[in-house]
């Protein structure tokens, strides 16, 4: 996270200065095992009062951007009930210029129908009003036949055979879910075209059965394609399962047995393998940031936001850091093993976090709060409780804990290939870092072997969309989002290095996904060409600390240009909510989507290309 005491000490301050005419110089340190965010202390209450009439709401001021809340638009600079809505017939056409089935967009961007004369007709309608667009039968048609022609798939055919599977009478609903034994839950992930690694804990200490299986294309009912019995260590099963088809959805689970033969079993988990090499196909994913339990409603315990993801079709589960915060309990920083998995327990058996990752595979990117806040472990605070044991111990308790294997070299970047379509590159821009070299003329944000991976893998790569995951975002924002050493910023010669080497190698539909700051944003990374062409999107939040920039900016403390300057940022957010991104590689297109948890509508939708203008 960003060294917030900074952080918020500016934010808290210019409330001060705008709404008490001071601001105290006295700012106290966050508490030692806090998450130090936006946590500080100053000689005077403050109490954000929420203003009479909130921007963004019905009958009040529109936000910046003219934005409004979902189901209101901005008229007049105030927001009102949406009584035309985007994409119906004679109502504006949505941002992207399309509108719903059966409709088009004409040159004033208003939907309407699709009219077909025949040949020798004058007029279908005798009163037009407004008058419609008449498009003549043969180029109407050539529309149609052109959509129902343009492909959806292209180099994608799959043998699904090929895993081995077996006609099997096995019915895994038959038997009870035994939540005390497998209190954990399941996952996949590191999902490859032919292998996952499958993942879960017994509270009993003894062997299991996995089994893997999938649906019979032929409609003859279930394949069952592994069936092994596993051994935990430590109470943890880490299951790499080979030889699976690409682009296929598997259901797997963890099975308890006795001497009659299986009696149990797990949460019943889902993965989906990664495309085929050649493929071009959409790719969709859900994604977050600094799921911290906390924080989670008191009576229901959920993660709201993921639970919402759980019920969505995606092909896979993107958590770009903070993933748990581990780093501490109550106050307290953990310097046990024990203490960091009792952590991760307390996280991943929350509501919401079970369900969804049995319900999809999981990509997952390392932050600070996994180890321990980035204050601490950058500078070796050892007055904060900083000791060389709280790293290794932070990593080890992140391998056992999710479904990602420590490579040989002890590195953790590497990257993801779905067929041509997209390459995810997991970058590690936490534990590289050496803070002393950030005045130098060779800042080292990443390790020199990192970033010559990096260029490396971009410029090998053949997918259309090359995607880094990107714990700490590499966009410049406003002067007012200080703490710039926490990120890309901070390192400016290493920041440098990897645009330039992207620009002068004309390396092409370049996306940065990132975190870290509790915020949901989409913007470009820089509002210059040709950086101006790349695009990056913070996902989330989900349940932790509330980033009060953005709260100072929707309620007019802020000027939108000191923070999220339009036109370079088109969506920012603080409170939790659902991300969805769908890449795809033949209409060369992005759709992301952001719903509130609060009111489950969607409060940003649109399909990004990469390049400027949009």
């Amino acid at each position: 996270m960003p060294h917030s005491r900074s952080f918020a000490a500016l934010a808290v301050c210019i409330f001060l200065m705008v709404f008490a005419s001071s601001c105290s110089s006295s700012v106290g340190t966050e508490s030692s095992g806090g998450d130090a965010d936006f946590a500080v202390e100053v000689d005077t209450e403050i109490v954000l009062e929420e203003p009479a009439c909130p921007a963004g709401t019905s009958g009040c001021v529109c936000l910046p951007g003219n934005a409004c809340a979902a189901g209101l638009e901005c008229e007049g600079g105030i927001c009102r009930e949406l009584t035309c809505p985007e994409g119906s017939e004679g109502c504006p056409c949505y941002r992207n210029g399309s509108c719903d089935d059966g409709l088009f967009c004409n040159a004033k961007s208003i939907c309407e129908e699709v009219i077909i004369v025949e040949d020798g007709d004058e007029e279908l309608d005798p009163d037009p009003d407004p008058e419609p667009e008449i498009i003549p039968e043969e180029e109407a048609e050539a529309i149609v036949e052109e959509e129902q022609e343009a492909p959806n798939e292209i180099n994608c055919e799959v043998q699904v055979n090929i895993d081995g599977g077996e006609p099997s009478d096995f019915l895994p609903n038959s038997l009870p879910e035994e939540e005390d034994v497998f209190s954990l839950g399941v996952m996949a992930g590191s999902m490859e075209k032919s292998a996952v690694i499958l993942w879960s804990f017994t509270e009993d200490a003894l062997s299991k059965t996995l089994r893997v299986w999938r649906e019979d294309p032929d409609g003859a009912g279930l394949m069952l394609v592994r069936d092994k019995e596993v051994e935990p260590v430590e109470g943890f099963f880490k299951e790499t399962v080979i030889g699976l088809s690409p682009k296929t959805t598997y259901n797997y689970a963890f099975f308890s047995k006795d001497e009659s033969g299986l009696i149990g079993r797990s949460i019943i988990g889902r993965f989906t393998t990664a495309f085929p090499d050649n493929c071009l196909a959409p790719v969709t994913f859900g994604g977050t940031h600094g799921t911290n339990p906390d924080f989670v409603d008191d009576t229901q315990q959920t993660f709201k936001d993921l639970e919402m993801l759980s019920s969505m079709d995606m092909d896979f589960f993107l958590h770009l850091g903070d993933m748990s915060y581990s780093d501490s309990k109550a106050g307290l920083i953990c310097y046990e093993k024990e203490e960091f998995l009792d952590r991760w327990r307390h996280t991943l058996t929350r509501h919401g976090y079970k369900e969804l990752l049995a319900s999809t595979g999981l990509y997952n990117v390392i932050d600070d709060h996994e180890v321990a806040n980035d204050d601490i472990i950058e500078f070796e605070n050892e007055d904060a409780g900083y000791t060389p044991e709280i790293v290794e111990i932070g990593h080890d308790a992140f391998y056992q804990m999710t479904p990602i294997e420590k490579q040989a070299n002890g590195k953790y970047y590497r990257s993801y290939k779905w067929g041509k379509s997209l390459e995810l590159f997991a970058l590690d821009c936490r534990s590289e870092r050496q803070p002393d070299t950030r005045d130098s003329d060779d800042p080292i944000y990443i390790s020199k072997e990192q970033m010559a991976w990096l260029k490396q893998a971009l410029s090998n790569s053949q997918a259309h969309f090359k995607v880094i995951l990107n714990s700490v975002p590499i966009s410049i924002f406003g002067p007012v989002l200080v703490a710039q050493n926490d990120r890309w910023e901070g390192y400016w010669n290493q920041r440098e290095e990897i645009l330039n080497y992207i620009t002068d190698n004309n390396i092409q539909n370049i996306w940065w996904l990132t975190g870290d700051f509790h915020l949901g944003i989409v913007g470009r990374i820089e509002m210059n060409l040709p950086r101006s062409n790349m695009w990056e999107i913070m996902m989330g939040p989900s349940y932790s600390y509330n980033n009060p920039l953005a709260a100072l900016v929707h309620n007019g403390t802020l000027d939108q240009s000191t923070v999220f300057p339009f036109p370079q940022f088109n969506f920012f957010r603080s409170s939790p909510a659902t991300c969805r991104l769908s890449f795809n590689p033949i209409k060369d297109e992005v759709e992301v989507e952001f719903i509130s948890v609060e009111t489950q509508h969607t409060v940003y939708k649109d399909t990004l290309r990469y390049g400027f203008p949009q």
